[in-house]
């Protein structure tokens, strides 16, 4: 053979091998393209969601569809939007369960909803509410809730320094359209997920866990003539007040969150909440809690109280939340606070001795 035929041989083998790397390069892409794109996602919603959280929702049952995954915020911490801002929105994650309902876990630096927030509340709101318990900062009601993030959490998340909380909310039991599972299922679904978004963002603790019993929806009982709320001594009412006998409901524990609520149809859509009395040893509710804000609202008193090395935060809300046009209900309990139970500061005082008493410190001098 000569040399140009070897030459020209040679040419041909190495366009030919050229060729076929292309090819297997084109063929490897394209491969992986479609296997990438069939593949469901290794871990949902940035490895927050957890086939824990799941679980606690879906009952056992498993969960097809996806879940979408929303974020508020551009690579350099902005809002992506004006509405995002106004809510502080950071995150969204939403799941189908099998029932229908639609899970909604949004992480948040809006942090002022359920029962401990920075500002007066009507008093039926510590009737649907119970605090998470295990020292963690938030709480439950008929298909939602809500727990913040670990105070290391505010540096990881751009929120100006404010704290970071996620919200759990089902749409369909939210609304009563469909059964809410119990509140240790959904506090099981709410803490995973929180407790999954603060390892992973390196600003987990330890006691960021659901280490005890999650409180149930506090169930009405018969408010005792001594002894209301279950404090020792503590008397509500006024001497010999006329009209319908009163409930009390009593939810959580003084160590952690504790509040009960004196009124009347407690367990209703909508009750007649004549006081709520609140105690929480939360540090994080503590330091946030807005005490300037009652002088736009008279009835509502709040003290820091010190009682064996621990401090907490005593509240009385008396009667409803101050509104010009309250709905019949909110109003009926305002009228049950007024004529059925003591004058609102001799009520106030009262509560604080028992209180006191109770965790373990004197009583306030004079009583």
């Amino acid at each position: 053979m000569s040399d140009p035929e070897r030459r020209t041989n040679r040419r041909a083998v190495v366009i030919i091998l050229a060729l076929a790397l292309v090819c297997a390069s084109i063929g490897g892409v394209l491969l992986w393209a479609t296997r990438d794109e069939a593949a469901p996602e290794p871990h949902a919603c940035q490895g927050y969601l957890t086939d824990e959280a799941i679980s606690f929702l879906a009952g056992g049952k498993e969960v097809d569809d996806d879940p979408s995954w929303t974020q508020y915020v551009d690579d350099s911490g902005a809002f992506e939007s004006h509405a995002a801002e106004v809510l502080g929105d950071l995150s969204r994650c939403g799941v189908i369960l099998p029932n229908g309902d639609i899970a909604e876990f949004t992480t948040s630096t809006v942090w002022d909803v359920g029962p401990y927030q920075s500002a007066p509340l009507d008093a039926s709101w510590y009737g649907h509410a119970a605090p998470l318990g295990s020292a963690l900062g938030g709480w439950t009601e008929r298909g939602r809730g809500a727990v913040l993030l670990p105070d290391a959490c505010t540096k990881k998340f751009p929120s100006q320094g404010k704290p970071v909380q996620v919200t759990l909310k089902l749409r369909h039991a939210y609304i009563g359209d469909v059964p809410a599972p119990s509140r240790p299922e959904l506090a099981g679904a709410l803490v995973s997920y929180a407790s999954t978004m603060a390892e992973l963002k390196g600003c987990g603790t330890k006691g960021f866990r659901l280490s005890g019993v999650v409180p149930e929806a506090a169930s009405p009982e018969s408010l005792p003539d001594r002894d209301g709320c279950g404090l020792p001594g503590f008397v509500a009412t006024r001497p010999q007040s006329a009209g319908p006998a009163l409930d009390q409901a009593v939810v959580g524990s003084a160590g952690d969150s504790w509040s009960c609520v004196v009124g009347r149809e407690l367990d209703g859509e909508e009750p007649q909440a004549a006081a709520a009395f609140v105690l929480t040893t939360h540090q994080q509710i503590i330091e946030r809690y807005d005490r300037a804000t009652h002088r736009d609202n008279e009835n509502t008193r709040a003290e820091l109280v010190t009682c064996a090395g621990k401090e907490y935060l005593a509240i009385l809300v008396f009667g409803a939340e101050d509104a010009e046009d309250p709905p019949p209900h909110m109003e009926q309990g305002q009228k049950l606070a007024e004529t059925r139970l003591k004058p609102k500061e001799e009520l106030y005082q009262d509560f604080l001795a028992a209180a006191k008493i109770s965790l373990g410190c004197s009583a306030a001098p004079g009583r």
